[in-house]
């Protein structure tokens, strides 16, 4: 297996480097308009893409089903196998907490990848409409509903078996630090996401639209205009956000494939883990 992965550090290289080239493609086309190429695509390609509508550049590739939330899609789901495979290489060795972290880490390398791709929560939230009393609370109940049920309890699974086990692969540094960055990063994407509906998400992006961004996707035409401010918010700094955070996720997993080659006996020596 680890003879068929990069190393990790240049796994998760390669994913920064291809978020910082969308971000150049964000820069060159929406905020300058080089060459009038921005403009261009909002009013020339982007009808063909999004059925007669005007989108800037971000919107198209930061949204869902676009190419920066595919690249979450695959290291997510790389994430939840190369898990899955670390607690079944584990599997009748002495290192049976070390089988269940890496196994609560695939389920919940799963989870992550079912809310990304189908955004269940929405579908959870719809039924808000069943209930006419519920509708004048809709602002109050969505980010409450959010914030303390719906993303502490997709964390819970990584978030226990990082904290109960610990030990286990604390001694391994790569993997520690990928781990945390993969958990900061996600931990800052849930958070944003969740409290973007108490009304802070639009006044924000409109202030780094109209300071840093070219004219031409301010005007009327634009998809979702006037609201363009929440969806810069929405795609392109939260979708960036959980990208880094998927690629440290997976990146400590295929730190861990590496070590494992090294020494597949044990795949490490630390010390038992707490409880």
């Amino acid at each position: 297996m680890a003879r068929l992965l990069p190393r990790p550090s240049v796994l998760f290289g390669g994913i920064l480097s291809f978020l910082a080239l969308s971000w150049g493609g964000v820069v060159l086309l929406d905020a300058w308009d080089v060459g009038g190429w921005g403009t261009w695509f909002t009013f020339d390609a982007s009808p063909h893409m999004f059925h007669d509508r005007y989108v800037t550049f971000f919107y198209a590739w930061f949204d869902d089903r676009s190419p920066v939330e595919w690249a979450q899609w695959l290291s997510l789901g790389s994430f939840a196998i190369l898990s899955a495979w670390l607690a079944s290489e584990v599997k009748g060795t002495r290192h049976a907490h070390l089988r269940t972290f890496w196994l609560l880490m695939a389920i919940g390398g799963m989870l992550l990848v079912i809310e990304d791709a189908g955004s269940p929560r929405h579908r959870i939230l719809e039924l808000l409409a069943i209930f006419p009393v519920l509708r004048p609370y809709a602002d109050l109940i969505v980010p409450a509903f959010e914030l303390f049920v719906y993303f502490p309890a997709l964390a819970a699974l990584p978030v226990y078996a990082f904290a109960t086990y610990y030990d286990a692969v604390r001694a391994l540094r790569t993997v520690v630090v990928f781990f945390w960055i993969g958990f900061v990063f996600y931990a800052g994407a849930a958070f944003f996401s969740a409290s973007s509906g108490i009304g802070w998400y639009h006044p924000v992006g409109s202030v780094l639209l109209e300071a840093f961004f070219s004219d031409h996707i301010l005007g009327p035409e634009i998809y979702r205009y006037p609201e363009l401010g929440f969806w810069l918010m929405d795609t392109l700094v939260e979708e960036s956000m959980e990208l880094i955070g998927a690629a440290g996720l997976v990146s400590a997993a295929v730190a861990q494939v590496h070590l494992h080659r090294q020494a597949p006996s044990a795949l490490q020596e630390s010390s038992p883990a707490r409880g």
